[in-house]
């Protein structure tokens, strides 16, 4: 199967690490090469990729992650540059007779030109994995999505949501 390089955004080899330059998609593929922090700002503040901070932690009965992002956009020359960031973080504990929950925040400011515009979301779920028979998961999951956008001109509603969602893996 063949992946496609957003994938992997960035990779490190020998000591150096190289940054897949996203503004030449889907025409060419490039990787940048970085030596130093400074040319990996650059890199960044150039949006030549929007891959940026990620740790996770994986483990049996927890798997966690926390993201950031700085991103720069501009749809055309004609158009300002907009400058966003944000941050997110999630965690699924599991337990041993098959329930796991999903906890996520994210916190983003989709233009910095506008300080005080933020957009928040908290997802907050419940799955049940029922036992395995042969090689088939099953799992379904009960889920809370709700997200606030505080100062946006026009005013935008908040917006709640259920859901259930069902998994079938053979």
């Amino acid at each position: 199967m063949k992946y496609s390089p957003l994938f992997w955004p960035v990779r490190f080899k020998d000591d150096v690490i190289y940054i897949l330059d996203e503004t030449l998609l889907p025409e060419k593929l490039h990787y940048i090469k970085v030596k130093d922090v400074r040319q990996a700002c650059k890199a960044i503040k150039e949006m030549k990729t929007r891959a940026v901070g990620q740790v996770t932690y994986e483990s049996t009965y927890l798997n966690a992650g926390y993201d950031y992002i700085d991103a720069h956009d501009q749809t055309s020359i004609t158009k300002p540059n907009v400058e966003a960031n944000g941050w997110s973080f999630w965690f699924t504990p599991r337990s041993k007779i098959g329930w796991e929950a999903l906890i996520r925040y994210d916190h983003m400011k989709p233009d910095s030109r506008f300080d005080n515009q933020i957009r928040t979301r908290t997802i907050i779920g419940a799955a049940y994995w029922f036992p395995h028979q042969g090689t088939v998961s099953t799992t379904l999951m009960l889920d809370y999505d709700g997200q606030v956008f505080d100062n946006f001109a026009p005013a935008l509603p908040s917006q709640k949501k259920l859901a259930v969602h069902a998994l079938v893996n053979f």
